[in-house]
């Protein structure tokens, strides 16, 4: 089961073995399985920092100032290799992203929450009164807005999300949750939005070992799957190809790569990397997820989250 999408999937060599596996199924349960492509998951991210919005509690007594930008390579490599964490001492941290990151001071005691998805929270506020009472419900709010961006409602992913000012209510009473984590995620979605937003595909290593001669079909086959070859090397009598493609271009894969080889190639995939989906592509397949998913066809705007 697919933990993401709900989704039971099943695996094979081909259309071939699904279609045996399938008709097994069948005849040993006697129900008709209705079958898809995979779900590929996307995440959502953006592209420079995105201006500062307010954010206002539903009472309107409660006011958050926030910002996004995207991490940089050195602090996701950081969050990805395990070097940076949420639980980890606050001064272990800020030494290592001020030292392998470029981090400002500041920004690097400020960090108050690190998600699963590699995404920041800082507080750069000073002298803000109540601030520390409502700390847990702003990453909480934090934490609602990062699990399902405002583009297609995907998992966000590399983003900072700096708080640098804040006016609550002294009354406990008019700060709680509900007041507190919709102005937190309406703040971080303007600006989310302001920040040129994009989505990140998956992307699969490649590597295929196949004759010389066949090494053209090889080739054409990762060519019109928007593949890219990043090294090509002899050994022996085979070419060994190495390259990555995009998931949502494998599916047809297998039987694709065994007709224009002969089924003389031999491969594996494994997972590299997310990258940016291409400008061009982008529009299409948010739409078509806002689909699958029932939301509005029309894409989100700042002013559906804040007052401008």
């Amino acid at each position: 089961i697919n933990e993401e999408t709900g989704e039971y999937l099943i695996s094979g060599m081909g259309t071939l073995h699904l279609e045996i596996v399938l008709w097994d199924l069948k005849q040993r349960t006697g129900l008709d399985v209705v079958t898809s492509q995979p779900i590929v998951r996307y995440r959502e991210t953006v592209r420079r920092q995105g201006e500062v919005f307010e954010g206002k509690s539903p009472n309107k007594h409660n006011k958050l100032y926030i910002y996004v930008e995207p991490l940089n390579e050195d602090t996701l490599k950081l969050l990805q290799e395990g070097k940076v964490y949420a639980d980890q001492d606050w001064r272990t941290r800020a030494k290592l992203l001020r030292e392998y990151a470029g981090w400002d001071s500041d920004e690097a005691r400020g960090i108050w929450d690190i998600d699963e998805n590699f995404n920041i929270f800082v507080n750069r506020t000073s002298g803000v009164q109540h601030l520390r009472e409502v700390a847990d419900t702003i990453v909480q709010g934090f934490r609602w807005a990062m699990e399902a961006g405002p583009l297609a409602q995907e998992p966000v992913r590399g983003v900072k999300v700096v708080l640098t000012d804040a006016i609550l209510h002294e009354d406990p009473a008019h700060r709680g949750p509900a007041q507190i984590m919709p102005a937190t995620k309406n703040a971080i979605f303007a600006s989310f939005l302001d920040a040129d937003p994009t989505l990140l595909e998956p992307i699969m290593k490649i590597e295929v070992k196949v004759p010389q001669e066949w090494l053209s079909g090889v080739l054409s086959v990762l060519n019109r799957h928007r593949g890219k070859v990043l090294s090509l090397e002899q050994k022996g009598m085979l070419m060994k190809v190495l390259g990555e493609i995009p998931v949502s271009e494998t599916f047809n894969l297998a039987d694709e790569m065994r007709e224009a080889t002969q089924g003389r190639a031999f491969w594996a995939t494994e997972f590299a990397r997310w990258a940016p989906v291409p400008q061009s592509m982008l529009l299409d397949l948010v739409m078509s997820i806002r689909k699958r998913k029932g939301l509005p066809p029309r894409l989100p705007k700042i002013e559906d989250f804040v007052t401008l």
